[in-house]
C-alpha cells in the first residue's frame, strides 16, 4: 500500500472516529440537557410546593395569632364591662337615699355582728348624715337577734365610699360596699356575663 493510501486511510479513520465521538458527545449533551431540564422542573416544582406550604403555614400562623388577639380583646372587653357593672353596683348602693342607705347598713350589721361590745366606724360624710336614733335601732335589732353586746358609734372616721367597719375585740369586720360586692362577685358574675351576651368561661 502506498504512503498516500495510508495517509488517506488514517485521515478517513480519524474522521470516522471524530464523527463517532461527536455523535456520542451530542447524545451525552442531549441526555445531560434532558436530565438537567427534568431536575430543573423537579426543583422548580419542589420549590413551588415548599413556597405554597410555607405561605399556607404563615397564613395559618397569622390566622391563629389574629384569633388569639381577638380572644384577648374580647376577654379584655368582657372584663371591662363586668368591672363597670360591679362598679355601678357599688355606686348605686353609695347613692341610695339616706333612709334606704342606713337601713341596709343596719341590716348588714344585724346579720353578721359577733357577740360582744362593738364599735361602728363610718366615713366622715356618713357620720354627718347619720339619722337620729340610728344606734338605738341597731342595738334593738341585735337584741332581738339574740346577739350579746352593744354597738357604739366611733369618733374615728375612715376613707371609704360607702358601708362601714365594725370593730369588735381587736378584730375589724369590713362592711364596705366594695367588700360586699367583691364578696358576691363570683356568685353574681355568671348571670351578669349571660345578660351582657357573653358566653361563660
Amino acid at each position: 500500500m502506498s504512503l498516500e493510501a495510508i495517509e488517506e486511510r488514517i485521515i478517513a479513520d480519524a474522521r470516522s472516529e471524530a464523527e463517532r465521538i461527536t455523535r456520542e458527545a451530542q447524545a451525552r449533551a442531549a441526555d445531560i440537557a434532558s436530565h438537567a431540564a427534568d431536575n430543573g422542573q423537579r426543583i422548580t416544582t419542589e420549590m413551588q410546593a415548599k413556597a405554597e406550604n410555607d405561605a399556607g403555614e404563615r397564613r395559618r400562623r397569622a390566622l391563629g395569632m389574629a384569633d388569639l388577639e381577638a380572644r384577648k380583646d374580647l376577654l379584655r372587653e368582657k372584663r371591662r364591662l363586668l368591672d363597670g357593672v360591679f362598679e355601678t353596683a357599688v355606686q348605686r348602693l353609695t347613692d341610695l337615699p339616706a333612709d334606704d342607705y342606713f337601713a341596709l347598713i343596719s341590716a348588714m350589721i344585724a346579720g353578721g355582728a359577733p357577740a360582744g361590745d362593738k364599735e361602728l366606724v363610718l366615713s366622715e360624710a356618713d357620720a354627718v348624715r347619720l339619722p337620729a336614733g340610728f344606734m338605738e335601732i341597731i342595738n334593738r335589732k341585735l337584741a332581738e337577734a339574740g346577739i350579746a353586746g352593744e354597738v357604739r358609734l366611733s369618733s374615728e372616721h375612715r376613707s371609704m365610699r360607702g358601708g362601714f367597719i365594725l370593730k369588735c375585740g381587736g378584730v375589724e369586720l369590713n362592711g364596705t360596699f366594695e367588700r360586699l360586692i367583691t364578696g358576691m362577685r363570683s356568685e353574681l358574675e355568671p348571670g351578669v356575663t349571660e345578660r351582657l351576651g357573653f358566653k361563660s368561661g
